[in-house]
């Protein structure tokens, strides 16, 4: 997804999420675990939850459907706040 700074050529992580509950999104318990344990330019932007990963007849996932699905302003997307 094009970078939320501007800069030419930025892009955000995203990470499509598929949890046991549908109901259960604790996004903070995500983004937390995603900061102490990866590397700060790895850390998603957005989490996108999904019922399922869409995948190809030889179980690769098919970003570009996900892509397509994906806005920022969707119920299922949330947003890491940047003062973090």
């Amino acid at each position: 997804m094009p970078g939320r700074s501007g800069t030419p050529g930025e892009k955000d992580v995203v990470a499509a999420i598929v949890t046991h509950d549908p109901g259960v999104r604790d996004a903070a318990s995500i983004f937390a675990l995603c900061e102490a344990r990866l590397e700060r330019n790895s850390i998603p932007t957005y989490l996108q939850f999904v019922e399922e990963i869409p995948k190809t007849a030889s179980e690769k996932p098919l970003e570009r459907v996900l892509r397509l699905e994906l806005s920022p302003t969707a119920l299922n997307v949330v947003v890491r706040s940047e003062d973090r």
